[in-house]
């Protein structure tokens, strides 16, 4: 409705993102989820060029809804499978194995930002 955006956008790359939302709505809502940070700007791309609301409504809550219950199955499994192996000690273990990678990642973290200031 605003002309200073349909101006500054353009209404051939408003017509050309409507399209792609319209028919890429469950990709979208799908890469929405995996890739971090992007639930947000997809979401206000999908009220700005007009996807009709029902079909938002109806095609991210049953993304959301798989996407949350394959999130609490992989982790219950995850735990009894670190239960099965490592038996009582499995959290010892579990935290034993984060404490390593966030290690691994801070780490990694210092190095990087060494590299880049031009320092050693």
């Amino acid at each position: 409705r605003s002309r200073r955006v349909r101006a500054w956008v353009g209404q051939e790359a408003i017509d050309r993102g409507r399209g792609i939302l319209a028919r890429g709505t469950l990709a979208a809502a799908v890469t929405a989820r995996l890739i971090p940070w992007m639930l947000f700007p997809i979401f206000v791309a999908s009220g700005f060029l007009h996807v009709g609301l029902a079909r938002f409504v109806a095609v991210n809550a049953a993304v959301a809804f798989v996407y949350t219950a394959a999130a609490f199955l992989s982790l219950y499994l995850f735990n009894v499978a670190l239960f099965d192996l490592f038996e009582g000690w499995g959290w010892l273990a579990a935290t034993l194995a984060g404490v390593v990678i966030l290690g691994a990642v801070l780490l990694a973290g210092r190095r990087y930002r060494g590299d880049a200031s031009g320092g050693g």
